[in-house]
């Protein structure tokens, strides 16, 4: 089987192609490093710092929003439980405590 040539629309070795550094079909290799990067502007320390703190700053107040909020929602989720728990419980004490008062003969009580 014979080598193909290259196709006249750009692919190969040569000025406007791309040298695959392979016959053709195969996967393209890259042949040349390409910087995309712009260079970096420069940033004093002072700036730097004064970005820290206000990243450490408004990091803190969030965190402290946050869990704020969480104990507000915790503490309304465990009244809602002890209030359900009591209204279960309440008729079953009262109807405990009527029973045993009621059928007691009159005897002083201990407080």
């Amino acid at each position: 089987m014979a080598n193909k040539k290259p196709h006249s629309h750009g692919s190969g070795p040569g000025p406007g192609g791309n040298d695959t550094g392979s016959t053709s079909g195969s996967i393209p290799v890259l042949s040349e490093v390409v910087s995309l990067r712009k260079a970096a502007p420069t940033i004093g320390a002072e700036r730097i710092a004064a970005l820290q703190s206000e990243i450490v700053s408004q990091t803190l107040k969030t965190a402290e929003e946050l869990l704020h909020a969480a104990a507000r929602e915790m503490e309304a989720t465990l009244l809602e439980r002890v209030a359900d728990e009591l209204r279960a419980r309440l008729p079953e004490i009262v109807d405990r405590v009527l029973k045993e008062r009621l059928t007691q003969p009159d005897a002083p009580r201990n407080r």
